[in-house]
């Protein structure tokens, strides 16, 4: 009934780890405790939009909300179910004055820094670190950093490929360390991650998954770096087209934008929001094997890697298309503007 409840402590690791010491030390980071890499399914809503969302949990109905959460995370409002652990590795920190700068870094087994969240602007991702006096806790949702977005050079322009599908993989099972930085103080602590006790899947499958998501990952951060590419080449042609009123500089122009559209169409459709009408772009099919391919702790099957290695080389040549149109036309486009006795400045 809704007369009786009772509350969980998440996590009791700092009180075990807490002395009388503590509170004298100008930076405590703990032991945190051992990870579960538990993964949970369905996308609980907009936190851009102001609305509930509706969903299930084994079998019970759930209504959420989403909101910007601090440091520039989302936080999910259970509105009528209890709220679960944070999902990933729970770590905390003790400080015993507020800071402006800390930053908290993830390496592997090998040494290797594979994430890093600051207080300000120069971590590889958000949410940002609070560094406030007192107990601060973060949550690393055990993802390595997303793959980058089509940066927005062209305001026109719309992707359509939903933020989540950029998400970067979730490592695998072994030793972490946690680096916490506080105003050049450094502490370091081990972080175990464990596999999911309820999955069929052994270290190498888990690994054969990570290597092909990383994959896929860094080919969908090429193809976007491709498109930010066309964009700041394209905004610089249309700009030049409205200075320059001469008859070959304009079908010089307009010739450069028509190949740059065939292959901009290509790698990441304008046109997406209709499906139905035009063809998805590579970077959309590229987008939408992470999700088919995360859904379970397997090895991926070979039609994964078949269709990644067919849409990996499309892309290929298509960013090898886009080297010949710099070489060629946007050479010689140059050339011609080079030779017209134009302001460089016009008043």
């Amino acid at each position: 009934t809704h007369g009786r409840s009772f509350w969980i402590l998440d996590d009791l690791s700092p009180l075990h780890q807490m002395d009388a010491a503590t509170a004298d030390e100008k930076v405590v980071l703990f032991a945190p405790r051992t990870a579960k890499r538990i993964k949970v399914y369905g996308r609980l809503g907009d936190p851009s939009a102001d609305a509930y969302s509706y969903g299930r949990a084994g079998g019970m109905p759930m209504t959420t909300r989403q909101r910007p959460g601090a440091g520039g995370g989302v936080e999910t409002e259970y509105v009528d179910a209890g709220k679960n652990p944070p999902d990933g590795a729970i770590i905390h920190y003790w400080l015993k004055d507020a800071s402006k700068t800390a930053t908290l870094t993830i390496k592997d087994a090998a040494g290797q820094t594979i994430r890093t969240f600051a207080s300000d602007e120069s971590g590889s991702g958000t949410p940002r670190l609070i560094p406030s006096a007192g107990m601060n806790k973060f949550v690393w949702d055990l993802r390595i950093p997303p793959a980058k977005a089509i940066s927005g050079i062209d305001s026109s322009f719309t992707s359509g490929i939903q933020p989540d599908a950029l998400l970067g993989p979730v490592v695998v099972p072994g030793q972490y360390s946690v680096e916490l930085d506080v105003d050049g103080t450094t502490r370091q602590q081990v972080l175990l991650i464990e596999a999911d006790p309820r999955v069929s899947g052994n270290q190498q499958d888990l690994e054969a998954q990570y290597d092909l998501l990383l994959k896929i990952r860094d080919k969908l951060a090429e193809t976007h770096a491709a498109i930010d590419r066309i964009h700041t080449i394209r905004t610089q042609v249309r700009d030049w087209l409205t200075r320059i009123d001469d008859e070959t500089v304009t079908n010089a122009g307009r010739a450069l934008l028509d190949k740059l559209a065939g292959v901009e169409e290509t790698l990441a459709q304008p046109k997406a929001s209709d499906p139905r009408q035009f063809p998805s772009g590579l970077n959309d099919k590229l987008a939408a094997l992470p999700g088919m391919i995360s859904n379970s702790d397997t090895r991926p099957p070979k039609q994964y890697y078949e269709v990644f290695d067919k849409v990996a080389g499309e892309v290929d040549q298509q960013r090898a298309a886009l080297d010949g149109i710099v070489d060629a036309e946007v050479r010689a486009f140059n050339a011609l503007i080079s030779g017209m006795q134009t302001d460089a400045v016009i008043l």
